[in-house]
């Protein structure tokens, strides 16, 4: 059965403390060379890469497989969740010969500009929901989500993500850190813990994903 949404695989790098990012905010590169290599090869198997604005404000990722840690061709669409259009097009993520999706819910905006498709929910909620039904009708099977904070927890409540993977760096940030999960019970299940590089790396399966 052909199903209406992509397959979602969420993964990132926390302290052991579970946090993605430092007190202000800035970015701490929690992932060691081998978890980069598992990081890049998974790029190479999506069809595109999706975070929030404020990953790429903070971060300003390429969102590319860099041959430094995995051989690949590819380069995977981007999908950006920008929903009031605040980021300008100086970020290293427009510099790429591939479709960058941004995802908005300004309604006055044209469908598209150059290698951008903008997707508007024309004033409403950009719901996961919307988001990964649009994704589809795109083209989009398979999504990498990466962060930050609330696209990881929105997607995480929305029962429409397949699998988790988080490598837990041998580091801790402290109460202040930014954690990457916000509020609200969550109870995964279909869990394996392995040692992984000088961490380790959590895999969560979900079972009961909304069809």
């Amino acid at each position: 059965m052909e199903l209406g949404y992509p397959y979602v695989h969420i993964n990132f790098a926390c302290s052991l403390d579970g946090k993605i990012a430092m007190p202000d905010g800035k970015p701490y590169k929690f992932s060691s060379f081998e978890d980069m290599v598992r990081v890049h090869k998974l790029r190479s198997e999506v069809d595109a890469i999706l975070v929030g604005k404020n990953t790429i404000k903070n971060d300003d990722p390429k969102l590319t497989i860099n041959p430094k840690y995995y051989n690949s061709d590819k380069i995977p669409k981007a999908i950006i969740l920008d929903s009031k259009l605040e980021l300008s097009k100086d970020y290293r993520v427009f510099n790429f010969n591939r479709e960058v999706i941004i995802f908005t819910t300004v309604s006055e905006v044209k469908d598209i500009d150059g290698n951008i498709r903008y997707v508007s929910s024309k004033g409403n909620p950009l719901t996961i929901d919307f988001i990964l039904k649009k994704s589809k009708e795109l083209g989009i099977h398979k999504i990498l989500v990466e962060g930050g904070k609330t696209v990881i927890s929105n997607f995480l409540k929305s029962n429409l993500w397949d699998i988790l993977t988080i490598y837990y760096s041998p580091i801790l940030i402290g109460e202040n850190g930014i954690n990457f999960y916000g509020e609200g019970l969550l109870k995964l299940d279909d869990i394996k813990v392995e040692n992984f590089s000088d961490g380790f790396l959590l895999t969560a399966v979900n079972v009961n994903k909304s069809q």
